[in-house]
């Protein structure tokens, strides 16, 4: 469950901490999100954001995404909007940490 005080899953954006436009090969999958702000943003146009899996999350149906491309999958989440089909995605995983190298420090 993610409860936020702004935007719970903001993706990409010249504005984020590493200034990425867009984001690619993502799967944001069975979040329960109530937040202050939109449920969840991916940034960029569909050039720069592609092959994001964005699947069965409830909550808040608040969404911004660029517009659907071959490689994108879009299913079961409140908008009730569907597109395209599950990829392979070997490198994904359950959940993840940051790295042990990681103090928060930035560069």
């Amino acid at each position: 469950m993610t409860n936020a005080q702004g935007d719970a899953i903001f993706l990409g954006g010249a504005t984020g901490y590493f200034g990425y436009i867009g984001v690619k090969d993502v799967i944001v999958d069975q979040n329960d999100i109530t937040s202050a702000g939109r449920a969840i943003v991916i940034n960029g146009t569909s050039t720069d954001s592609k092959r994001f899996q964005v699947t069965n999350n409830t909550g808040k149906n608040s969404y911004v995404h660029p517009p659907f491309v071959a490689g994108d999958y879009w299913s079961g989440n409140v908008d009730g909007a569907t597109f395209g089909s599950p990829l392979s995605a070997p490198w994904s995983s359950d959940s993840f940490t940051w790295e042990a190298a990681d103090n928060g420090d930035r560069p």
